[in-house]
C-alpha cells in the first residue's frame, strides 16, 4: 500500500513538472507580442533574439547572414528630410516617386523644419500621384542647432543637421533613410533583413555613403554613431562626421552593418553613368545618389542644348539624351505638372 501510494505521489509531482514546461512554452509561443528568432553569432554559435514589437535586442546579429528565417526587421518606411523653405524641386520630386514606385513603403515621410510645408508646384505633383495618398505625410523635424552641446557650424548648418536628423529619424522609427536626391531603383527589400545596411566602397580606403542607409531604430552602430559625435565633432568640415568617421569606426567593428558594395549610392561613379549617355546600367543598381549638386564632375556637355551644370525640370530634362532623362521618365508624370 505504501509503495502503490509513493508512486501515486511521484507520478503526481511528475505530471504537475510536466504541465508547469508545458504552460511555459504556450505562453512563450503564444505570446501575439512575442517570437524567438535564432541567430548566429560571429563564431557561428547558435544563440536566440528575443523580439517583442519593435524592442530587438541585436547582441550577437549576423549582419552577414541577416534573420534566418528570412523575416523583416526593417520596416519598410522611407524617410527624406527637407529643410529650409525651398520649393520641391523636379529632381527631388522624382526621387520620391521613385520611392513610392520602386519601394512601395508602407509610410514614407518627409520630415521638415516647416511648419506649414507647401512646396510648390513638384510637391503638389507628388501629393497628389494616386499611388501617394494614404502613403505620404509630411512630419516636422526642427533643425538642429547643436549637438551634445556644441553648436552646429552655421556655415555647414543645414547640411550637419540633416546629417543629425537622418540618424534622429532612424532612431525614432526605423526605416529607410534617402538623401533627396537618391533614386530608389528598384526594392531595397533584400537589405530589410538585415539590422543595418550601408553602402561601402570596395576600394582603399573607400568610405561609407550615408545618403541611403536602412537600419532597426535598435541598430548597434546607430547608436554609436550619434555618440561619436560627443567627442569628435569637426564643426569645419564638411563630411568628417557623416562620412569620415564612422567610416573609421566601421573598420574596427564592420560586424554592426551589412555592406553593399558598389550597387547602394556609392559616390563619384554615377555622374557618367547618370548624365553621360545611354545604356541599361543604371538599372542592375539598387539605389543611385544622383549627385546633383555636383554637376562639375562631368566633365563636358552633351551639346549645344545639353549642357552642365543645369536646373531641371520637365521640359528641358527631355532635351538629355541621358539615363537621368530615362530615370525621370520612368517615374514621373509627364502630364501631370501645372503650368508656371
Amino acid at each position: 500500500m505504501n509503495r502503490f501510494r509513493n508512486s501515486n505521489i511521484l507520478g503526481s509531482c511528475a505530471v504537475v513538472f510536466l504541465l508547469g514546461i508545458t504552460i511555459f512554452y504556450w505562453y512563450q509561443c503564444c505570446d501575439c507580442n512575442a517570437k524567438i528568432l535564432p541567430v548566429k553569432c560571429h563564431d557561428r554559435s547558435s544563440v536566440s533574439v528575443s523580439v517583442r514589437g519593435a524592442d530587438l535586442d541585436f547582441d550577437g546579429f549576423d549582419n552577414e547572414l541577416g534573420s534566418p528565417t528570412g523575416e523583416y526587421v526593417v520596416p519598410n518606411i522611407v524617410h527624406f528630410i527637407h529643410f529650409g523653405n525651398g520649393s520641391t524641386t523636379f529632381i527631388q520630386a522624382v526621387c520620391i516617386l521613385a520611392a513610392i514606385k520602386n519601394q512601395k513603403p508602407e509610410k514614407l515621410l518627409i520630415h521638415t523644419d516647416q511648419r506649414n510645408f507647401d512646396g510648390g508646384r513638384y510637391w503638389h505633383v507628388v501629393r497628389d500621384h494616386p499611388l501617394a495618398e494614404g502613403v505620404v505625410h509630411v512630419e516636422h523635424l526642427p533643425l538642429p542647432e547643436s549637438i551634445f552641446e556644441q553648436p552646429l557650424s552655421q556655415g555647414w548648418r543645414m547640411f550637419h543637421g540633416s546629417d543629425i536628423g537622418r540618424l534622429q529619424v532612424l532612431m525614432a522609427h526605423g526605416g529607410i533613410y534617402l538623401d533627396m536626391d537618391s533614386y530608389v531603383v528598384r526594392s531595397l527589400d533584400d537589405f530589410r533583413r538585415y539590422e543595418m545596411t550601408l553602402g561601402w566602397e570596395d576600394v582603399s580606403g573607400g568610405g561609407i555613403s550615408n545618403q541611403v542607409i536602412l537600419a532597426h531604430k535598435n541598430a548597434r552602430f546607430l547608436k554609436e554613431w550619434m555618440y561619436s559625435y560627443k567627442d569628435d565633432y569637426q564643426s569645419r568640415e564638411w563630411f568628417y562626421n557623416a562620412g569620415v568617421r564612422p567610416t573609421q569606426l566601421l573598420r574596427e567593428r564592420p560586424h554592426l552593418v551589412h555592406r553593399v558594395k558598389r550597387l547602394l549610392a556609392e559616390w563619384t561613379d554615377p555622374v557618367k553613368l547618370v548624365y553621360v549617355g545611354l545604356s541599361k546600367d543604371w538599372t542592375i543598381h539598387y539605389a543611385i545618389h544622383l549627385l546633383i549638386n555636383h554637376q562639375y564632375m562631368i566633365g563636358r556637355n552633351l551639346s549645344q542644348t545639353a549642357t552642365y551644370p543645369v536646373v531641371f525640370n520637365e521640359t528641358n530634362i527631355l532635351l538629355y539624351e541621358a539615363n537621368i532623362r530615362d530615370m525621370a521618365l520612368a517615374v514621373y508624370p509627364f502630364d501631370k505638372t501645372n503650368p508656371l
